[in-house]
């Protein structure tokens, strides 16, 4: 779908582009357009070119309502869409909020105990380029001051570690900038990587 100010843009150029037809076909003494001025137009090249202009106006005005109206369907749908899956995505985030895993709340703990100010389970949603809402993904713990999302991944995502590496590159790609950093049980219970972690977030 086109960005707002490409379809104005469009729709500017088809206006000025009838006026000017307009002024031409119609032959409008106009000071901007000194050239068009003609001092003699026999009746029938006359009513040719009125009749032409007449059709030429009628057609681009049924094209450009039918550009608005395709517009403005499309503008619905993407709204509609979006505003569905922002609805999934806040229900699930809040879910997953009220309701931690084990890790998570360990994670909370520690996170808690030193003062790091994080947002549990945020939304990061994946968009093409017209606007539309791919998919989203749910981070475990984001720290906005440094701009790196914390997981912490249990038995389950042993078997989907392939949809964890694409799940990293989707929000990196879209996401410029920020870093995802993932532990594990063992990890935390290791003070060595919780100092290293506590060192890069703090």
């Amino acid at each position: 779908m086109l960005s707002p100010l490409f379809t104005h843009i469009l729709l500017f150029s088809q206006l000025s582009l009838l006026f000017i037809h307009t002024i031409a076909f119609y032959r409008i003494s106009s000071p901007f357009y000194p050239h068009l001025k003609i001092s003699k137009i026999s009746p029938y090249t006359q009513s040719l070119n009125t009749s032409y202009s007449n059709f030429y106006v009628l057609a681009n005005l049924i094209s450009l309502k039918y550009f608005c109206l395709k517009h403005y369907i499309m503008n619905r749908r993407l709204q509609e869409h979006n505003k569905d899956m922002i609805a999934s995505a806040e229900y699930r985030a809040t879910e997953m909020k009220y309701f931690p895993s084990k890790l998570e709340e360990r994670m909370i703990s520690f996170l808690d105990s030193h003062g790091i100010v994080y947002e549990p389970q945020k939304i990061f949603y994946i968009k093409d380029y017209d606007g539309w809402i791919i998919t989203y993904y749910i981070a475990d713990f984001f720290i906005p001051d440094k701009y790196i999302i914390v997981e912490v991944d249990g038995k389950f995502h042993d078997e989907h570690q392939q949809h964890d590496k694409k799940r990293t590159r989707e929000i990196q790609e879209h996401y410029p900038g920020i870093e995802v950093l993932r532990y594990r049980w063992g990890d935390l219970s290791d003070s060595y990587k919780m100092n290293e972690l506590l060192y890069r977030i703090r």
